[in-house]
């Protein structure tokens, strides 16, 4: 498996080849992959600074640490921390919290929510077989299997249809980011 140093090595010798061959399309995807390559660099540096007082020695970056094929790294989601709607604060910790917490608050401000086709039902049925489904306080079940993104939409559709259109609604995640 190659590491995060041969990869950058062979990006970098693509790219000279590129300006060297006046290639300016190969030379644009060159400067692309550079850029992705660096990213990654930076983020594993960052990460193992993070992780220096769990070691009594720390590990360093080194030429044998394997990586995944640069195209197939997956990133993973920051986890949310609070939900935010209007002035209300409910804290939350996984993604499909964002929509069992924004149902219950719309039910908690005397709203009924009404039933929304592959997304909102009475009971747990109506479903596609691969849905994956949460109960709301008051019984009725919402499925929740989606992105993060998503299910944020789905939040916010949510609000709308129960006629809390100025409800401003916000994910704080663990890294401060607000969305």
């Amino acid at each position: 498996m190659a590491t995060l140093t041969d990869h950058i090595k062979t990006a970098w010798q693509d790219l000279k080849e590129s300006v060297r061959n006046e290639d300016w399309a190969a030379t644009k995807r060159g400067f692309r992959r550079m850029e992705g390559l660096q990213q990654v660099n930076e983020e594993s540096a960052k990460k193992i600074e993070e992780i220096k007082p769990i070691f009594d020695s720390p590990p360093s970056f080194t030429e044998s640490r394997p990586i995944a094929d640069f195209n197939g790294v997956r990133r993973g989601t920051i986890r949310p921390k609070e939900l935010r709607i209007g002035a209300d604060r409910i804290p939350i910790s996984l993604n499909n919290q964002i929509v069992i917490a924004t149902g219950n608050w719309i039910l908690k401000q005397g709203a009924t929510i009404p039933v929304l086709r592959n997304f909102v039902h009475r009971d747990n049925s109506g479903f596609s077989q691969s849905a994956q489904i949460k109960r709301l306080d008051n019984g009725s079940f919402v499925e929740v299997g989606d992105s993060q993104p998503t299910l944020i939409s789905k939040a916010r559709k949510l609000l709308d249809v129960c006629g809390f259109r100025n409800s401003k609604i916000e994910v704080h995640l663990e890294d401060g980011t607000v969305l």
